[in-house]
């Protein structure tokens, strides 16, 4: 049985390759090839390069060597390796992955890969958004491929709006903190909405969310809510009703059955045994 086009277990390898020349070394930046892998036996035996490589995983799974780091590497993630640095990768001989590359270089590339935050110490980023990546992705390889008249431009442009769009979707593990308090602040009901407030999508929200906290993003905020809850149970003399409120939850009652599920005793109980403890 065939495999779909985007099902990693199908084997396509499209690699574009460009040979430097003199306008491209006066634009400061070029690629020297690019493509796609789609393939469950993609492997990069250990090796060390003297150029820039930009990776992304657009689906299925595999490994990502650096030096004596090992990354487990997703679909939705990006990574990229510096020269120098002794680096091999390899997919998931089960489930496969797809990606797209870039090697690249010029006397731009360096400061242009230091705005995606990836570096030797941190190689590895979580894209937002994939779509407008691959795009990016798309249109350099075409522009590699037809070699139109004055191409080198346009594959030093294409390039250069890859690396910028890397800058924007990336969420590095520095960026955590801020769209994991803009998710759990934002008073959000529903995941499109606290998965907006975190400048995500909601399939890479939850992905995000869970590996940054070991829970889903419900969870989440009802462990903080239920905390919460206790806090006023203990220290206040609000009415349950109130404390719901207080706490994001529109319905009391629904409060109530779930503090006692989640916590063992209802909420008056708690709040008897507390002031109790303290009295």
């Amino acid at each position: 049985m065939p495999y779909a086009d985007n099902d990693p277990r199908r084997q396509r390898f499209d690699n574009y390759w460009h040979v430097p020349e003199d306008t491209d070394r006066t634009l400061g930046l070029w690629a020297t090839t690019a493509g796609r892998y789609t393939s469950s036996l993609h492997t990069c035996p250990l090796r060390v390069r003297e150029d820039f490589l930009l990776l992304f995983c657009a689906s299925g799974k595999g490994v990502l060597q650096v030096e004596d780091t090992v990354h487990i590497i997703e679909g939705g993630m990006l990574f990229g390796l510096l020269p120098g640095v002794l680096h091999s990768y390899w997919s998931d001989p089960d489930e496969g992955w797809d990606i797209w590359y870039v090697h690249f270089n010029g006397e731009l590339a360096g400061k242009l890969m230091t705005l995606t935050t990836i570096d030797e110490r941190q190689p590895v980023i979580l894209v937002s958004d994939p779509e407008p990546l691959q795009s990016k992705f798309a249109a350099l390889c075409e522009c590699l491929k037809k070699k139109a008249p004055r191409y080198e431009t346009d594959t030093t442009a294409a390039l250069f709006s890859l690396l910028l769009e890397t800058r924007r979707l990336g969420k590095s593990p520095a960026s955590t903190e801020s769209w994991l308090k803009k998710a759990v602040t934002s008073g959000a009901e529903d995941l499109d909405t606290m998965a907006a407030a975190a400048g995500m999508s909601k399939f890479h929200f939850c992905r995000a969310f869970k590996e940054a906290t070991g829970r889903s993003p419900w969870r989440y905020v009802i462990e903080r809510r239920l905390a919460r809850a206790k806090e006023l149970l203990a220290g206040t003399s609000l009415s349950v009703k109130q404390i719901a409120r207080e706490t994001g939850f529109n319905d009391a009652n629904y409060f109530s059955r779930l503090f006692s599920h989640e916590i063992g005793m209802s909420a008056r109980a708690f709040r008897t045994v507390n002031q109790e403890q303290h009295s």
